[in-house]
């Protein structure tokens, strides 16, 4: 399940679905909808030609004239709706490959190939430690898999490459031929649709790419990732990882800090410097956000 709007658009791009705002509003997710119209991020794809009636309280399906958004109900009538109530929105590719590109600093000047029609493209050269990488994007894979295996066979020769999962159908654990590394872009792509830091290194090394696995105590004394072990005596320590670790579970990992502190009743505390002075790992699991003001565990970078 999608734990942010970004992550919700990528799984929509992947099955080619376009839906309305009543389907939004049925999935709960009407805000990540109205947010992502507002991006440009859902684009209008056509209009309904049926819809749920509004007046009756049995659910059933009316056809809706096109041009004057009327449809005609036998027990209610004209049933009379507005435009917006019968506009479908898809995900638009131009926006999520120019904002893979952005989150992944691909230059203006290195331009988006298709590799394989609807299936594979080549996004451009990212950095992944000192090294100039190939980053490709695959969506539609439980049904174009053997055209993007094919493809990448056929290229051997070309230098490895990261490759982008619109889904995770291909699995993580399976090798690509000529050396690509797959990565699912649901376990990654966070919810301002960045990558978290250190995750596409540690992808590159040929470590785990799974969801890390977080252990804690109920109070929050101890907090496990991976193989650390972070302890936490304080009280206001224990409040402040466990509203963080909240946010993080939620899909939402970063914070505003004056916020948070007075979420949790810490409102006069002035830094985190200060309230955690004498703790000696705070910092390996507390990391400063962007934008200024923000703060967020740190899970990705301890997962090994």
């Amino acid at each position: 399940m999608a734990e942010n709007r970004y992550k919700w658009l990528i799984e929509l791009f992947d099955a080619q679905q376009a839906l309305s705002l009543h389907d939004a509003v049925l999935m709960d997710k009407a805000d990540w909808f109205r947010a992502l119209c507002a991006e440009k991020a859902l684009i209008h794809s056509g209009n309904l030609t049926s819809i749920l009636c509004s007046q009756c309280d049995v659910p059933h399906t009316l056809k809706v004239n096109p041009l004057t958004y009327k449809a005609y109900c036998a027990e209610a009538g004209q049933v009379q709706y507005k435009p917006e109530d019968t506009m479908q929105y898809a995900a638009s590719p131009d926006w999520i490959f120019k904002s893979l590109r952005t989150a992944l600093s691909i230059s203006g000047a290195d331009k988006l190939q298709e590799c394989v029609p609807g299936a594979l493209w080549i996004l451009g050269q990212t950095r992944i430690g000192k090294k100039s990488i190939t980053a490709f994007f695959a969506r539609n894979v439980a049904e174009r898999q053997k055209d993007i295996v094919d493809y990448l066979q056929a290229n051997i020769g070309k230098a490895a490459g990261i490759l982008f999962l619109a889904s995770d159908d291909l699995g993580t654990a399976k090798a690509l031929p000529g050396g690509h590394r797959p990565v699912s872009l649901e376990v990654y792509l966070d919810d301002q649709f960045h990558f978290p830091q250190g995750a596409l290194d540690r992808i590159w090394r040929g470590d785990a790419v799974d969801v890390p696995h977080v252990q804690h105590a109920p109070d929050f004394s101890t907090v496990t990732i991976g193989d650390t072990t972070h302890y936490f005596s304080g009280e206001d320590h224990r409040k402040v990882i466990a509203h963080l670790h909240k946010a993080w579970t939620s899909g939402k990992p970063v914070v505003i800090r004056s916020e948070m502190m007075v979420a949790i009743g810490l409102e006069r505390t002035r830094q985190l410097p200060h309230l955690f002075k004498g703790h000696k790992t705070w910092r390996d699991l507390i990391a400063y956000g962007k934008p200024r003001g923000t703060c967020r565990l740190i899970i990705e970078e301890q997962h090994s």
